[in-house]
């Protein structure tokens, strides 16, 4: 369902991380909560979870694979030369994880302009052919948790393809 002018504002308003100030610091705290509010935008809209709760949800870094699963999310646009969020002793705040401060740079600065833009690493929901699948379904397994700039699947429930 389209939303008119005024409604589609108060979303984009709802979702949208406000920018202020700058540094390094900054920039990594405001690319953590775009992450957060992906994920309570889509927990919200799709499972009907209540706002409160939602505009407060971060990124799970050190279980992104199991919540992922559950909730039927992907991490889209990750640099292929950076650690995705592979579950256990994942934390985001080591440098040897490799996710550059430029890159962190330029995703806020696209989520700035349109807070959807798909060449901007987020969370999005799984695609609707996948959101069908039984648990007993092969293909569930390669469904990706983590797809990389280049659409590679870094991560699935099957596996962690990212190489140390």
């Amino acid at each position: 369902m389209a939303l008119n002018g005024d409604a589609e504002e108060h979303e984009k308003e709802l979702w949208t991380v406000p920018i202020t100030g700058n540094g390094r610091d900054h920039a990594r705290r405001a690319f953590l909560a775009w992450l957060g509010r992906d994920i309570g935008r889509i927990r919200h809209t799709r499972d009907q979870e209540p706002l409160e709760k939602c505009l407060k949800m971060t990124m799970p870094w050190s279980s992104w694979p199991n919540y992922a699963f559950e909730h039927k999310l992907c991490l889209i646009e990750w640099p292929m030369d950076a650690r995705p969020p592979d579950g256990a002793y994942y934390d985001f705040k080591d440098a040897a994880n490799g996710i550059e401060q430029v890159q962190i740079n330029l995703s806020n600065r696209r989520r700035c302009v349109d807070y959807l833009d798909k060449s901007a690493i987020q969370i999005v929901s799984w695609k609707k052919e996948d959101m069908v699948l039984e648990i007993d379904d092969s293909d569930l397994r390669e469904v990706p948790l983590v797809l990389s700039t280049i659409g590679k699947r870094l991560i699935t429930d099957n596996t962690c393809v990212w190489k140390h």
